[in-house]
């Protein structure tokens, strides 16, 4: 049993005091140039300059992902936004369910088990939350959405490129039987050239862009044991994203924690 007389808060203040090393400097970080080494038409390379908190000058090298969102004819780069869902989907007398995404990515030469995802300006950030939400209707036909946060950007590999990402966690209500459209949901076999080309430039017109949407492949994944379910796919070839991965962690300890009280833990609540 834990003795919670050994148990105490250490506030910022008071680690600072043990660990003097701890303190920030009053100094901030000075950025002195940034010089492009590479262009094409979905990277570039650049040298970031900059002096330390000592003054001394270091130099990084960036990688930025360049997207053709929206229009554009000056061909600059627009300020964009990346939008990951992370949407449950609840349905009575069936398992409550993940949304994700997978596809192949050339990148890990091999398939990838991912968050559905969508590109939009950043001119549009203040519908981050209804731009989730079109996302999973125009995948899956199911409309009836309740987002419950949306985060600030975070970072997603800080140590080799600037991207960012806004996280948007949501509940869909299944068994709504006036919003869920199934008959719009994308279905190659279903939508002809120039349906697939009328909502190409919509999207175009509505400022976001994903990637070829006829090679993902939806998959409702079960939130009970969701964890040894990941590990499943990876046996099996596929690479799991790691904001996945760490989102079936944190539900993991949840379930533990839960044991210790007298009602499970919620899952609409959990996100």
């Amino acid at each position: 049993m834990l003795n919670v007389e050994t148990v105490r808060k250490i506030s910022p203040t008071s680690m600072e005091s043990i660990h003097p090393s701890l303190r920030r400097k009053s100094s901030t970080i000075k950025p002195v140039k940034e010089e492009v080494l590479y262009l094409s038409k979905s990277l570039q390379l650049t040298e970031y300059t900059f002096e330390d908190e000592n003054g001394k000058a270091k130099s990084a090298e960036v990688i930025h992902k360049r997207y053709m969102v929206g229009v554009n004819n000056n061909n600059n780069d627009i300020q964009e936004d990346t939008i990951l869902s992370i949407a449950i989907l609840k349905r009575h007398c069936l398992c409550d369910c993940l949304i994700l995404v997978r596809r192949y990515r050339p990148t890990l030469k091999s398939y990838a088990l991912e968050f559905p995802a969508r590109i939009i300006e950043q001119r549009y950030s203040d519908k981050s939350g209804d731009e989730a939400a079109k996302e999973i209707e125009e995948n899956t036909g199911y409309g009836s959405t309740k987002v419950k946060y949306i985060s600030p950007q975070t970072a997603t590999d800080p140590e080799l490129c600037d991207s960012k990402v806004k996280l948007v966690s949501m509940i869909i209500d299944g068994d709504d039987p006036i919003k869920n459209n199934f008959f719009h949901a994308k279905n190659p076999q279903n939508n002809s050239d120039q349906q697939q080309q009328q909502e190409q430039q919509e999207q175009q017109q509505n400022g976001h862009h994903n990637d070829d949407d006829n090679d993902i492949e939806i998959i409702l994944l079960p939130i009970n044991g969701l964890l040894d379910r990941l590990n499943e796919y990876y046996n099996n070839g596929t690479i799991v994203d790691s904001r996945v991965y760490a989102f079936a962690i944190g539900l993991k300890k949840g379930e533990k924690l839960s044991e210790n009280v007298a009602q499970p833990e919620n899952i609409e609540i959990a996100i």
